[in-house]
């Protein structure tokens, strides 16, 4: 039986980082993935539920890190929270972003799995950037 594990990715609106690494991380089999935003206009927001269901919290910004750290201490207890450092400069799929997530969370997943995780294949990068390029959240929302 595959060990797997549970990551929930937090940003402020859950529109470009958290839900980048959702699509990104949704293609390994090793891992369930859910985002969600800080902000109460956030596309899907942190829960108590989703704290608890989470093995491992990562968030992008310090500020994500306090804000789940007040609100949320109780069901913290035992969950591992980092912080990836990742500014609020990307867009939902900005090629740069998918690198630096790749870059700052699969070293992370696999000390936490205790193995190399296998990579998606090549069809599953195409679904998730069809599953981007439909689900893309309008530039017009940022401003």
């Amino acid at each position: 039986m595959t060990e797997y594990k549970k990551l929930l990715f937090v940003c402020t609106f859950n529109r470009g980082r958290s839900a980048t690494a959702s699509v990104v991380f949704s293609g390994y089999e090793e891992i369930d993935v859910a985002s969600a935003g800080t902000h109460r206009r956030a596309q899907a927001h942190v829960t108590s539920q989703l704290i608890e269901w989470a093995d491992v919290i990562m968030v992008m910004q310090t500020k994500h890190l306090w804000h789940l750290r007040l609100k949320y201490w109780r069901e913290l207890r035992g969950k591992r929270l980092m912080c990836l450092h990742v500014p609020d400069r990307y867009n939902f799929m900005d090629p740069k972003l998918v690198l630096r997530l790749k870059k700052g969370v699969l070293p992370v997943l696999e000390e936490e799995l205790k193995r190399e995780l296998k990579m998606p294949s090549p069809k599953a990068d195409e679904e998730q950037f069809a599953y981007a390029e439909k689900h893309a959240v309008p530039q017009s929302m940022f401003a």
